[in-house]
């Protein structure tokens, strides 16, 4: 068993034209038994002006903090997955902290939202902080929501890594083929009454269970540049692992 992987990251048509740096970013680790997931959106406004740096701290750190607390018998253990995920958040959150401490700078100006799915071909788990989504395509063809979200009252609320921030932690023991984990610039066109949708689903894990990694990456790009996504006006970023046998 092994993994086949693919990363993209596209910033929003208003961020191109106006030259301004993109606030998503993600990273996605194989390490063939089990593949680390990480995403995160910076806050992107002009109170936050150190976000875009944010979210690319943000997930380099969980990358290397995984390597500690992350491997295929964690993933599994039925007590081990959340604390384990919870050292990752918790260590991270920190690494802002310092950075912004180094910089003498409020942390809340590197504010950004943070997902950190690990998973085998039998268990997904996450973490999260903020907004974002993960769905899992199963070897029964279901489509099953593996984030971790907190709902909120209020619309185009959510919250960032910062001291005291709230995180929801999720488990999924269930037989993988694929998945998927997005900002939330992609949420409105993926996720329809709160289920993930199949017409974007279904053709996007058609690919990559299908297609060789490029020219899955190279389809994945096209649709996220295409008008449907690109009119949201949003920066989107998404990592796709599928069960290769």
């Amino acid at each position: 068993m092994a993994f086949k992987t693919v990363c993209e990251i596209v910033p929003s048509m208003a961020h191109r034209e106006a030259g301004a740096p993109c606030e998503d970013f993600a990273h996605i680790s194989n390490y063939g038994e089990h593949v680390v997931m990480v995403v995160a959106d910076g806050a992107g406004s002009k109170q936050y002006v150190e976000s875009h740096r944010a979210s690319a701290i943000a997930v380099f750190a969980a990358i290397h903090h995984a390597r500690q607390f992350i491997n295929p018998e964690t993933i599994r253990s039925a007590s081990e997955w959340k604390p384990a995920l919870k050292a990752v958040m918790d260590r991270t959150q920190t690494d802002l902290e310092t950075v912004a401490n180094g910089m003498a700078i409020p942390v809340d100006r590197f504010a950004t939202t943070l997902i950190v799915t690990a998973a085998t071909a039998g268990t997904v788990v996450t973490a999260q902080c903020g907004d974002g989504a993960v769905v899992v395509e199963t070897r029964n063809s279901e489509l099953i929501s593996a984030g971790a979200a907190f709902d909120s009252r209020f619309a185009n609320y959510t919250q960032f890594l910062t001291p005291n921030a709230p995180i929801g932690f999720k488990r999924c023991v269930l037989p993988v083929r694929n998945i998927m984990s997005f900002s939330d610039g992609i949420e409105p066109a993926a996720i329809l009454g709160g289920k993930p949708f199949e017409g974007f689903f279904r053709p996007v894990f058609r690919w990559s269970t299908e297609l060789p990694t490029d020219a899955c990456r190279e389809r994945i790009k096209n649709l996220l540049n295409s008008d449907g996504v690109q009119l949201l006006g949003d920066d989107v970023s998404c990592v796709v692992a599928t069960v290769e046998d």
